[in-house]
């Protein structure tokens, strides 16, 4: 079966996704982008048409739809897609704001469909082993530290485009915490902004707790000259350590192709209509963006916030 799909989106992640999904033996239909120069360099890349606007997409020609757009950019093309039954593939972070993806749970309720969320970092070899040793040994705390250099490219920095920092890059390791420790049920976190974006945070202190009473820390900055990353969870006797990027362990060294793995399992999800395939789906993500919205609420109280359900965000919206 030769799956056939197109891109939103022709930026950095654009492009990792046509790579990895023409490396797959997908056909890509169309590149869709509203920087006409962008979208046609990599449609002739990848043999496929060069669009501006959402609405000239064929969603009956597709069955896979890959929403590689800034954040604030979210919401139609992906209510189109699942309308019309079209299997979705929609980077991290699903939104600015929990409440951007309250449509999309509707929606899915109604017209279900494959669907994934870019959090790439749970399909590593690494946190697979983490995973299995956790189930074996509970353990008793998390720490985290993501220091890095901003993501330069123009709309990062504006939060009403990528929703800030916090948002754009700490999301991968509140992502990695529930997936591997469990929900968080409470957040509490000081942070610095930066100095010549006072609307975006520079640096920013954070305490986890867990809904099965574990505890966790994280230190985030977009200020640091190189990446200074590591991930560590704690038992009783012995921790786990993730070094770098790519969450390195010792017993876990080669080299992944993380992009092509993530696309892998998602095409395989769709051939066989097996939503099991996919490690992170959109109500998942929208639980990963629920304590992401409550860190930032946090930032600015200066108290505990709680993480809300997005149920009680569908309510709320």
């Amino acid at each position: 079966m030769t799956l056939r799909a197109a891109i939103v989106g022709a930026g950095r992640m654009g492009r990792e996704r046509a790579r990895a999904a023409r490396l797959l033996g997908a056909k890509i239909q169309a590149i869709c982008d509203p920087d006409i120069e962008r979208a046609t360099t990599l449609a002739a890349d990848v043999g496929a048409s060069a669009l501006t606007c959402t609405d000239d997409l064929d969603l009956t020609d597709l069955d896979a739809l890959f929403v590689c757009t800034p954040p604030a950019a979210r919401g139609n093309t992906e209510l189109a897609a699942i309308s019309a039954g079209v299997s979705l593939f929609v980077e991290k972070p699903i939104g600015l704001a929990a409440e951007q993806g309250v449509d999309l749970l509707q929606a899915l309720e109604a017209r279900p469909v494959i669907n994934a969320v870019g959090y790439m970092n749970r399909y590593r070899d690494s946190v697979s082993s983490a995973r299995r040793q956790i189930q074996a040994s509970p353990p008793i705390a998390v720490a985290f530290q993501w220091l890095a250099a901003r993501y330069r490219v123009p709309w990062w920095l504006d939060r009403d485009q990528s929703g800030g920092p916090i948002n754009e890059q700490c999301t991968h390791y509140i992502d990695l915490c529930r997936y591997l420790l469990g929900e968080v049920r409470e957040v509490q976190a000081a942070g610095r902004a930066l100095p010549d974006v006072p609307d975006a945070e520079g640096t920013v202190a954070i305490s986890l707790r867990f809904d099965n009473g574990l505890i966790g820390s994280g230190l985030y900055s977009c200020e640091a000259a190189q990446k200074q990353m590591a991930f560590e969870i704690f038992f009783c006797d012995r921790s786990i350590r993730f070094q770098g990027w790519d969450l390195r362990l010792p017993e876990c060294p080669g080299p992944e192709d993380i992009f092509l793995k993530e696309v892998s399992a998602f095409f395989r999800a769709v051939e066989r209509e097996d939503s099991s395939l996919v490690q992170s789906d959109i109500p998942s993500a929208l639980k990963t963006q629920a304590v992401i919205d409550a860190i930032r609420r946090a930032i600015r109280s200066g108290t505990c916030e709680r993480v809300l359900d997005p149920q009680e965000v569908s309510l709320c919206a």
